[in-house]
């Protein structure tokens, strides 16, 4: 958490970004001087995730590793769920899985939201998972899987 705070001060301004005295000799900040390389992010304010608290909660084991092994681990997660989510949908029929799954990864938007890192893969299980489950007259499992829609709330 104190890395989160002093890396939050640094990047808007609260904190000189020149190191002076001991503090800039600490592990927080050379963590945070790191993880500004890694990620590129230069500018003089914090880019936040506009995550409901859902979000955070499904996202937080991410913030176990660095950056880099994170959003390869964040890119294997929205290619399975992108995967189990066709399946569940493609259940009922059983015939040329082949089809929307190549629809799926063939169409330009859902290659973005990989390249991009969105957490829109996260609603489409949620909702794939509804379909599902309410297929199978499983009411209230098929509500809760509705949770997971409530990831992004822009949406």
């Amino acid at each position: 958490v104190l890395k989160l705070i002093v890396c939050t001060q640094v990047l808007s301004g609260c904190i000189p970004s020149r190191p002076q005295g001991r503090f800039w000799q600490s592990a927080e900040w050379q963590t945070c001087a790191a993880e500004q390389t890694l990620t590129g992010w230069t500018e003089s304010y914090v880019m936040y995730a506009w995550l409901s608290p859902t979000g955070n909660v499904l996202l937080l084991p991410f913030s176990l590793f660095s950056f880099p092994i994170a959003t390869y681990y964040w890119l294997l997660t929205s290619l399975l769920v992108v995967f189990v989510g066709v399946l569940l949908i493609w259940s009922h029929t059983k015939k040329r899985l082949w089809v929307p799954l190549v629809a799926s990864f063939g169409f330009s938007m859902t290659l973005l939201s990989f390249i991009n890192g969105q957490v829109n893969t996260i609603v489409f299980l949620g909702l794939a998972l509804f379909l599902y489950f309410k297929e199978l007259r499983r009411d209230y499992v098929a509500g809760i899987s509705l949770a997971l829609t409530t990831v992004n709330p822009i949406l």
